[in-house]
């Protein structure tokens, strides 16, 4: 039987309870940069769903968030 997960452990399995202020300053600022280069490259007009968002997102973030959001997403022309 599979087990639901509440609120409280899914921000506990993100680090979201534990990050620091700094940490999710940071977080926040690479997000909004991601979600400005994702409107400004039409990224849903050439097919990509927000479940492919979120999985690229999470690629960049994994990557150190380089290169620059815009590059990143503009290799997937």
């Amino acid at each position: 039987m599979l087990k639901h997960l509440n609120d409280d452990e899914l921000m506990n399995v993100v680090g979201g309870k534990n990050m620091t202020e700094n940490e999710l300053q940071g977080f926040t600022t690479r997000k909004a940069e991601f979600e400005n280069a994702w409107d400004a490259l039409k990224m849903e007009q050439k097919g990509y769903t927000g479940n492919m968002r979120a999985e690229l997102f999470d690629e960049w973030e994994a990557a150190g968030y380089t290169p620059d959001a815009v590059a990143f997403l503009g290799r997937l022309k």
